[in-house]
């Protein structure tokens, strides 16, 4: 049986709807033609989002997906004009894949290639397009919605980095479902209208796989979880098995080169995950570190200097210093090192080994160790404190351990920070914290007594050496240096963090009083130090200290110039002076310089090992005071308020660096604003100029009568309500000529020939001049 045209339904003369009646097959026609282009688009910005992987601008990715559908409608208003037949369009389809995967040789060649899955995707996705290009043909039509759905699979398989945007997928994803559920429904009514058997089993079979596809795809894309994991690995990716099989632009996979590489500079494995294996190798301590970036202590009997604390001073501070195990420590700190022999890495050199992978706001102070007593040319490492304990707390299933804060001075902190810290390839039991940590997490490890204190306010385990690979969450607490301006803070003493040996006290006395001149006490004095260190000396990695007299005097005095334990010494020395309970810290600096977008985390390796200086300020809190230049603290989490005063204050010095073009764009902006109903209808003009290319006559029509109803809101008079738009164009002298073709293309059965040359002349009329006739037509009525 088949089934006949239906009746057509005319609409009632005053009908605001301006729908132009389906010609047999004409709607469905122009609806997969639509749904064409719409999925093949969309296919097409799911892998552009997916193979950027979050390592490119989401503006560069956003102007891409532009561009492409920008050239795909272009291609597809010519290929209506001038593409009849589909005889030669697999040709052409081949040849655009063959080059899209020869044009891979030459961006290698540049540094910019790709990997094998996105050159494979590509090829598809180009293939898609072309068809859509061409899809008011049958055949082209039917492949690129077939291509399409190929390729956004594929595209959603693709397993994505940590700074991928999975929500730009999604959408994209539900775009593409919402187009071939689109073009299943206008494939099987196209072909009920277009009085094809009702028990035709083709279209079924079209109509039934695109429904699954999209419910498939949108499953995908807005289910979490399981769904995420379960598409992830589920199609073949780069990579290989082995050495030979590396390949440099490698996504994912086993042996994936240099992108995967667990412990260098370009690790992409850190989630971070806290179920990583345990192994074993040779790895570098933090004293390593020291040694490998400010160079070993000169030995003894190079360098001629004198004692400045007295032989009980040192005994007790030794006899104070001692490891839990009972053996003197070997982590006193000398501030007498030999000069680098290079500055910096030289060309060609491959970055230093990762030595931990941090996960959070940077850039952040990492502590290790700390240093209390100073005999002139050592810092002493300071011991556990016996009298603290750490205390265990369980939160979301998970024990953090670490020392009991206290709740009389939560005033001076504003906001919390959580880090994650994987630690790669760095020997030693501490953990790396952020100052005023208030406690650890180490998956897995729930009893309290596995923990322990290093020194004070430093955390390690209680074995040899932390387990490579282990992931620590740390929790700490940011000061607002707003609230240390009280002058009950900055009173705590803390013993064996004042003492300045006698040699050193009346020189770093008298500078401490020239750089706080004026200053009040407290924190006003601090800053003043730290800033004087950082504006008249300079940080000089490759000096070295001299092999006799005082490095600190020689530093202060005569070079000006020096490595960071020569600045935090000096700052920590003349604020003793001053009165002030400092201490040396040292550990790791994790620079924002080092954050991988891409990935989300930040690398710090041996050349980030760094000390700086820490003030007592109330018991149990010590502010980061660093005077290297350069190497400023982590900040409190910035409130909305921060956030809109950097954004305009980022706003502002954009406008002044380029007043030229700002002036510019204010003329645009002003003359956009002026002009905007002549704008408005310019861009109607065009659109329409575009559409007709591909519409059909009627379509056309109906499109240049949106056009002028449009035109008379914006210039009036508008058209009232009740009342069709042939007859409220018969009213006006310029648009009289169209209504009677108006009127045949929103109620007639047929058009008359010379309709689409009415409809272009109309919508070619100028805003200007609809405007006055639609003055004079008020004028007349006023009469």
């Amino acid at each position: 049986m088949r089934l006949e045209p239906t009746s057509r339904t005319v609409r009632p003369l005053g009908s605001s709807r301006l729908r132009a009646p389906a010609a047999s097959g004409g709607a469905a026609a122009t609806s997969l033609r639509l749904a064409a282009l719409t999925g093949a688009i969309a296919a097409s910005a799911v892998v552009s989002l997916a193979a950027a992987n979050g390592e490119r601008a989401p503006l560069a990715v956003g102007l891409e997906i532009a561009v492409t559908a920008l050239l795909t409608l272009v291609a597809a208003a010519v290929a209506a004009r001038f593409v009849s037949t589909g005889r030669t369009l697999p040709l052409w389809g081949l040849g655009l894949v063959a080059a899209s995967v020869a044009a891979e040789p030459a961006l290698r060649a540049f540094g910019v290639g790709r990997a094998v899955e996105i050159v494979l995707l590509d090829g598809l996705r180009v293939a898609a397009l072309a068809c859509a290009a061409c899809g008011r043909l049958a055949g082209p039509n039917a492949m690129s919605r077939l291509l399409a759905l190929f390729a956004a699979l594929f595209a959603a398989g693709l397993p994505l980095g940590p700074a991928a945007s999975p929500g730009g997928i999604r959408a994209a994803l539900l775009a593409f479902a919402a187009a071939a559920a689109w073009g299943a429904a206008a494939a099987y009514w196209g072909g009920l209208r277009g009085r094809v058997s009702v028990a035709d089993p083709g279209r079924g079979r079209w109509a039934a796989h695109g429904l699954i596809a999209g419910l498939v795809l949108l499953t995908l894309a807005v289910g979490g979880g399981g769904a995420a994991a379960g598409r992830a690995g589920f199609l073949s990716t780069s990579g290989g098995s082995g050495s030979d099989a590396t390949d440099p632009f490698a996504r994912d996979g086993v042996g994936n080169g240099e992108r995967l590489v667990a412990g260098t500079e370009d690790i992409r494995s850190f989630a971070p995950i806290d179920d990583a294996p345990f192994l074993e190798d040779e790895r570098p301590s933090l004293f390593d570190a020291y040694d490998d970036t400010y160079q070993a202590p000169f030995k003894p009997g190079e360098n001629e200097r004198s004692q400045a604390l007295s032989r009980e001073q040192v005994a007790e501070s030794r006899r104070k210093d001692m490891t839990v195990a009972g053996r003197p420590s070997a982590g006193d700190f000398s501030t007498c090192r030999q000069p680098s022999p290079t500055s910096g890495r030289t060309p060609g050199e491959k970055p230093s080994p990762a030595l931990l992978f941090v996960s959070g706001r940077v850039p952040v102070h990492l502590r290790l160790a700390t240093y209390g007593t100073f005999d002139g040319e050592s810092w002493r490492r300071e011991p556990a404190p016996a009298e603290r304990e750490l205390h265990a707390a369980e939160i979301d299933g998970r024990t953090w351990v670490g020392p009991e804060p206290s709740a009389a001075w939560a005033n001076l902190f504003r906001g919390a920070d959580a880090h994650a810290l994987k630690v790669v390839n760095l020997s030693g039991p501490a953990l790396p914290c952020p100052p005023n940590a208030t406690g650890v997490c180490i998956a897995d490890v729930t009893r309290a007594d596995l923990f322990a204190l290093a020194a004070p306010d430093v955390i390690r385990l209680d074995r040899s050496t932390v387990p490579p690979l282990t992931v620590v969450h740390a929790a700490s607490r940011r000061l607002d240096p707003a609230a240390l301006d009280d002058p009950l803070l900055f009173l705590t003493l803390p013993s064996g963090c004042t003492e300045v040996p006698e040699a050193l006290r009346e020189p770093l006395s008298e500078l401490a009083a020239e750089w706080t001149a004026g200053r009040s006490r407290g924190w006003d004095e601090v800053t003043a130090v730290r800033d004087r260190l950082r504006s008249d000396y300079t940080l000089d990695p490759a000096v070295g200290d001299p092999e006799t007299g005082s490095p600190t005097l020689h530093f202060l005095r005569e070079a000006k110039r020096g490595r960071a334990y020569q600045f935090a010494t000096a700052c920590c020395l003349s604020l003793r002076c001053r009165g002030y309970a400092t201490r040396l810290v040292g550990g790791f600096y994790a620079d924002a310089e080092n954050y991988d977008r891409t990935l989300g985390h930040t690398v710090v390796s041996k050349e980030d090992v760094h000390v700086w200086c820490e003030v007592a300020v109330a018991p149990g809190v010590w502010a980061t005071v660093d005077p290297s230049p350069g190497y400023d603290p982590l900040g409190p989490p910035p409130t909305w308020r921060d956030r809109a005063a950097a954004v305009f204050a980022a706003g502002a010095k954009l406008v002044v660096q380029n007043s030229a073009a700002s002036a510019v764009c204010l003329l645009a902006v002003c003359g956009a604003g002026l002009f905007r109903r002549r704008i408005a209808d310019a861009g109607d003009m065009l659109g329409w100029q575009l559409a007709r290319l591909w519409r059909g006559e009627r379509d056309a029509v109906v499109a240049a009568v949106r056009v002028l109803d449009r035109r008379c809101r914006r210039f009036g008079p508008a058209r009232p309500p009740g009342l069709s738009p042939p007859r409220h164009f018969a009213a006006l002298p310029g648009a009289a000529p169209f209504a009677d073709a108006a009127t045949r293309a929103l109620f007639a059965p047929a058009l008359s020939p010379g309709d689409l040359s009415l409809a272009a002349a109309a919508v070619r009329g100028s805003a200007v001049q609809v405007t006055r006739e639609t003055a004079s037509v008020r004028s007349g009525e006023e009469r």
